[in-house]
């Protein structure tokens, strides 16, 4: 376990048990498709909330979804199963990892690694687990990425939807992914099925 961190924006979205949202601390915010409130973490990282919430037809098993925010980490995303009057809720925020085009980096992908959300917090892929990696291009370019693994897998990529590319992105191969990129920092989602557990060696190139 790492170090607990104070200040944490702890957003929980879930589906009420009533039309208009019920009581919840801290207070939510609802609308027709569900509700949400913000927590931060405590001196000591801890956060609490209460709510009234049913099963949400939309996430088999699971009354909703909480993801967090923090400068210079990357946030987590997990479901919150139904059935539990009572639950602990343990987020992990990992130091955001930036490489320049041109290097490469390890990326894990675990049991609890954070479900996919390419769009920040307007769509997520509860199917799918993923790891960011930030990618700066001092020019524009076309951007490749490949990821290769001892065990032979393959990811999916993703990239954030609110960037600015010149065409969608290409796979040339299983495993490799290019799109053009203007110079700045491209965010990298490396993505694997939920219950799989991978490294991969993830290389970059400008070109």
């Amino acid at each position: 376990m790492g170090t607990r961190l104070a200040g944490v924006l702890v957003v929980v979205n879930y589906r009420p048990d009533r039309p208009n949202g019920g009581p919840s601390t801290p207070s939510s915010n609802c609308s027709w498709d569900g509700c949400f409130l913000n927590v931060l973490t405590d001196a000591d990282g801890f956060f609490e909330v209460e709510l009234n919430a049913e099963s949400d037809p939309r996430l088999p098993g699971a009354f909703g979804y909480i993801h967090t925010a923090f400068a210079g980490y990357q946030g987590d995303v997990q479901l919150l199963p139904t059935g539990a009057t009572q639950m602990t809720k343990n987020l992990r925020m990992s130091p955001v990892r930036r490489i320049d085009a041109g290097e490469s980096t390890a990326v894990s992908l675990a049991a609890d690694s954070p479900f996919c959300w390419p769009n920040g917090e307007d769509l997520f892929d509860f199917t799918r687990r993923c790891e960011i990696v930030h990618v700066t291009a001092r020019t524009a370019g076309t951007l490749v990425i490949e990821a290769r693994t001892a065990g032979g897998g393959v990811p999916s990529f993703y990239f954030d939807a609110s960037g600015f590319y010149e065409g969608p992105p290409v796979s040339a191969v299983p495993g490799t992914v290019s799109v053009k990129v203007p110079a700045g920092t491209t965010s990298v989602f490396v993505g694997v099925p939920s219950a799989t557990v991978a490294t991969f060696d993830v290389f970059t190139s400008l070109r």
